[in-house]
This record gives C-alpha cells, structure tokens and sequence, in this order.
C-alpha cells in the first residue's frame, strides 16, 4: 500500500477564499519515462482550476522535470505527467487562483461569500497505480477567521482514508465559515442561510433510513450546497464518492418536499451499481433505481404524503412520455449525456418506470412473497464482490422471478427505445395510475402519458 499526504492551504480576503495551495507528498515510485498523475484538464466543459504558478515536483531533494502530453477520453481531457527522472518518493506543488463557484455539474472549484467549495475532478491529481492508496488529507487554516472549518468528502480537519488512485480527484472539499449538521455518519455542510437548516435535519432522517435498509457499513457521508446569484444557474447538484453537492440560485425558494425526494435519490447511489461503461451501458438500471427508491423509502418511511408523492411521480411521467428523445436508444442516451438535455432525462424514465413494472411481475410471480427489493440486495452484494457486472446480472436475478427469457426480452425492447408502462404496486395503495393523453415537448404531437393520483 503506498501513503499520500495531501496539505490545502487558502488564503482569505475578508469575506471569500480567493487562492488554494496544494502539497502532495507520496511514496508512490517516480519513473523515468512513465505516466506518474494525471489531472482532467477538460471535464466536461469544466477546465482546470487555473494555476499561478506552475506544478513543480522535487524528490530527492532536487527538482524533477516533468512533461506532460494530452489525452481525449470525451467529455473528459487529460494532461498526463511523466517524470524526465527517478525518485522512490516525491513532492507536487502548486498554486491555484479561483473562480466565483460555476453551474452544474459542481466539478469545478469555486469560491462564494464565506468560502469556497468544489470537485477535485478540477483541481487534483490521480495516479497511475493499481495499489490501494492511504490517504492522509489535512488543512493549514491560519489565514482565515478562527471559527472556519476545512471538510472533505470523508471528513472534517484532519482525515485518513484508504482509496484507489482516483479518490482525491473523485470527492468533494469546502473550506470557510461553514454551518453544519451532523448526525452519526452524515454531515451536512452549508455557508450561511436560515432556510437550509430544515432540509438539513429531514436529510439525516433519510439518510439514516436508507442506510439500514441498504445495508450500508457505516461510512462516512457528506452532502455540500453552493449558492450562487447567476439566473442561469439550475437547481439540482453532482454526486461523487460517498457525497454529493448541491446547487442553488440565492433568491430561490426551496421547495421543501422536492428536496426530499432529490436527497434520497442522490444518497441511493451510494448502494446501487451496475457498471455503466460505456455511458449509456447501465445509466437506466444506476439512476433508475435511485428514482425508484427516493419515491418508495420516503413513502415506507412517512415523510411524504400520497398527494406529494403522485405530484412527483407526475414530473417525472412529463419528463419521460412527453420527452421527444424518448424513443432513443440506451446507447444513443450515453452518447447524449450532459450534452443533450432531452437524452439525458430518458434513462432516469425508462428506469424508474421499468422497475416499477419489474416489481409487479415480481410480486405477481411469488404471490405478494418478493419485490423489487429482493433483486435489488442480491445485486448490491454481487457488486460489492465483482464491480465489473452489468447488465447481464440484472437479467439474471430478475429472470430468477419472471423467467431469464422474459428478463431478456423485456430488456432488450426499452435497451431500443421502447415505451415502458408504469406499476403502482410498490407504493401500497398510497396512488393509481391512468393513462391520458400528453403533448410531445417540442413537437406537441399527441401522446400517451401515464398519470398518477393520491387515493383518498
């Protein structure tokens, strides 16, 4: 196992953090020649924090000169460093001057009134290793008020954690006056606003409910929120390892309900994975299944109401059966993402609403004995054993209920494009659903759409 040793050091003006330095020191072996850390010079379209002073690197008490070439793995571009010399151990340098905090998604490091706060997708290294990494992340704070707090995705102060050769790049940090709520293993970190503290406390509540259920081991999990006064600014967030960040206009009123549901449905990914390589491969299984259970958890749990439930399920059936790229293709979806609001909403759709179908059949085929929730906790465990499995573990617990053949043919139809028909049985009589008619966005042709209503 190799050690890095990671020190962020920000610099105050009297109301924000306007500069960033980073020392990296790591036993990770410098080689003549080889690919030692790259940074996302592009993600996305969010580029690299911008550098005062350019990266230096010393091992062995000297200077190690370093090149760096350029790599396209779309959205992503990368700059790869490769020492000119040799060092079992060494030390990376470098300055970095902010940007008022950006637009979704939050990969970009940005400062607001009170701090800064960001994605390491912009502003840190990962290495080229197959090794577990320990991870030793702590803060120099001298230069700002003495109550300012420093938090990583992991942690608050002074925090160890062992990763893989991506976890700085793939977590969340903030610094400054923040506010806090805390309970056991959940943190919620915000800058300075009376209206947070609400959905705060109800997140924990979630939280905590959701991570009995899926069985979670007890680590660490921290949400962000950055607040910004730009009108282009959409609400919503971006979520990373064990975290997730939180995007908000300043003159936006908070729709406490809505929060609920968008909080579960970050915090399910914590559990439910598929690998979704390519994008597109997994997307309707990875995020279908966080719409599925941000709507029947707060439901199980009682935090939301029959009427606040079918008003939600009401967005999302608009989303999707009135969407114009709602026939496309799984793959044409994961081409699409971010790029393409229409073909990124489909998979969140296709998914949730062919889950809520898949646990009727599975209620239908054992007699009211199993659910969704059955398939669901196999596949975490497999996950947890074999983070290569896709699609074809899906199929195969699935067709454990409905046949494998079945399975098959059902994915295969929405994979292509096919329209997928909703199931109420997984909210226990708390709605119905009717189908009417809807208006294509766009187009405004006429078309089926499933609508939901509270029962009395």
């Amino acid at each position: 196992m190799y050690h890095v040793s990671v020190c962020l050091t920000p610099d105050w003006d009297g109301e924000k953090i306007t500069d960033l330095a980073v020392r990296i020191r790591a036993d990770i072996p410098a080689r003549k020649g080889e690919p030692l850390f790259l940074i996302n010079l592009v993600t996305i379209f969010k580029p690299f924090t911008e550098l005062s002073e350019p990266m230096a690197l010393e091992g062995d008490g000297k200077k190690l000169p370093l090149l760096m070439r350029e790599e396209e793995k779309p959205p992503i571009k990368q700059g790869v460093y490769v020492p000119e010399t040799s060092s079992d151990g060494w030390t990376l340098c470098y300055q970095l001057k902010l940007a008022p905090g950006g637009r979704n998604p939050v990969f970009d490091l940005g400062y607001e009134k009170g701090g800064m706060n960001g994605a390491g997708m912009t502003f840190m290294p990962a290495f080229y290793t197959e090794d577990e990494v320990e991870y030793t992340l702590s803060w120099e704070l001298s230069a700002l008020p003495g109550e300012a707090l420093g938090v990583w995705s992991f942690g608050q102060g002074t925090v160890r954690r062992t990763g893989n050769d991506r976890t700085l790049m793939e977590t969340f940090y903030a610094a400054g006056l923040l506010d806090c709520v805390r309970l056991g293993n959940f943190s919620y970190y915000w800058f300075e606003n009376d209206r947070i503290l609400d959905n705060a406390v109800a997140t924990s509540q979630i939280f905590r409910y959701e991570s009995r259920f899926f069985r979670d081991k007890g680590e660490p999990y921290t949400i962000f929120v950055r607040h910004t006064d730009g009108d282009e600014i959409r609400a919503g967030g971006t979520a990373l390892a064990r975290s997730y960040m939180y995007l908000y206009r300043e003159n936006e009123q908070l729709d406490p309900v809505w929060l609920k549901f968008l909080f579960a449905h970050e915090m399910v990914h914590n559990w439910i994975h598929l690998k979704d390589e390519p994008f597109g491969t997994c997307t309707w299984y990875v995020e279908g299944m966080a719409e599925y259970y941000s709507a029947v958890l707060p439901l199980r749990m009682g935090v939301v109401t029959g009427e606040e439930l079918a008003d939600q399920l009401n967005r999302r059936a608009a989303d999707y059966y009135e969407n114009p790229k709602r026939h496309a293709s799984n793959g044409e979806c994961g081409a699409g993402l971010m790029a393409d609001r229409e073909l990124t909403r489909v998979p969140y759709g296709r998914g949730f609403f062919y889950l809520t179908h898949a646990d009727s059949r599975i209620r239908q085929a054992t007699g009211g004995m199993c659910c969704l929730d059955d398939v669901t906790l196999v596949l975490n465990e497999k996950f947890r054993e074999d983070d290569s499995i896709q699609n074809e573990a899906w199929i195969e617990e699935y067709g454990k209920y409905v046949g494998e053949e079945t399975a098959l043919a059902e994915y295969e139809y929405f994979r292509d494009g096919g329209l997928v028909i909703p199931a109420v049985d997984c909210f226990g009589g708390a709605v119905t659903v009717k189908k009417e008619q809807g208006a294509v966005r766009e187009t405004g042709e006429t078309c089926d759409i499933w609508k939901f209503y509270a029962e009395e």
